[in-house]
């Protein structure tokens, strides 16, 4: 029994400015078809450690798109939710989202709390931690058995992006869990890839599967499959071809990202009594966005 990694999807309705395909729903049905053929071909469950959608809430034809791929798909998929796909980064809202109506596929199972598989078939376990959970299971890992820990949190290796994040270095992250007997941490949330080992221990940051900003031209999506017989993680680039077009103007890439962010925002049951004006000024504010961005975020709305 084969396993196959992957992270940071981001399924979603609008259509990025760097993606320049004619119908980008039918683009993602495309990706998606041939990632559960690669799944499908090594005869691997397929685990996607957060971030399926890119939104918690998703429009009836996207989501049909999906519980129609993943229906038909000869394999298992495990699917552990990011921030993205919860309200308010609360994983208690989990069954209100999108993504948890994929769990009444029969092949499909959507990890909502901390969980351990002991795989019968196979001499490892797999530890399940949603975004937003402790690690209660810490102290519940076999001695006997092989290990593997599925993550959704900011890990990085090299540099941090935020300065608060010195606890997602990936060493400290390492040290943690092979302490506690973990021989392999699989990783969402950081779009960049990259692996890591210490003492045993291998961490691999699976990186986002599909490019949607401008500074991703070189990035190379990739995939990470497990041989239950060595237990150790092939890297697999996943070449599909998408149509991908650096954006020139950052103000319109910047913009975008923040009309989708504020109409994100606007869903949140908890921002509902705030108008979605005042919602929009006070992240400019808090964000500290640059005057003509946020003009043309105004003009974009108006």
């Amino acid at each position: 029994m084969n396993l196959l990694f992957c992270s940071d999807i981001h399924l979603s309705d609008t259509q990025p400015p760097c993606r320049k395909e004619d119908d980008w729903i039918a683009s993602q049905q495309n990706m998606l078809d041939e990632l559960l053929s690669v799944a499908e071909h090594n005869d691997a469950i397929l685990v996607v450690c957060g971030d399926f959608f890119d939104r918690p809430k998703v429009s009836p034809r996207l989501l049909n798109m999906v519980m129609g791929e993943l229906a038909f798909a000869k394999v298992p998929v495990v699917i552990l939710p990011g921030q993205h796909d919860i309200y308010g980064h609360n994983i208690a809202t989990i069954r209100e989202t999108s993504l948890y109506s994929l769990d009444f596929l029969d092949n499909v199972t959507i990890i909502e709390n901390p969980v351990c598989w002991e795989m019968d078939k196979a001499d490892f376990d797999l530890h399940f931690f949603p975004f937003g959970t402790e690690s209660p299971l810490l102290q519940k890992v076999n001695p006997n058995r092989h290990t593997i820990a599925c993550l959704h949190t900011y890990a990085w290796d090299q540099k941090p992006v935020f300065i608060e994040s010195e606890t997602g270095f990936s060493r400290n992250i390492m040290k943690a869990y092979r302490e506690a007997g973990y021989s392999n941490l699989f990783i969402g949330d950081n779009h960049l890839p990259f692996e890591d080992e210490i003492k045993g221990c291998v961490l691999v940051n699976c990186g986002a599967l599909q490019r949607t900003k401008s500074d991703q031209e070189k990035h190379i999506p990739k995939v990470y499959l497990m041989d239950s017989g060595t237990y150790k993680a092939e890297t697999i680039p996943f070449r599909f071809r998408d149509y991908f077009e650096p954006v020139e103007s950052k103000v319109a890439e910047t913009a975008f990202d923040m009309k989708d962010q504020l109409s994100s925002l606007f869903n949140n049951k908890e921002c509902q009594k705030i108008s979605f004006g005042s919602m929009m000024e006070l992240c400019f504010e808090d964000q500290k966005i640059p005057v003509e961005v946020a003009e043309y975020v105004r003009r974009m709305i108006n």
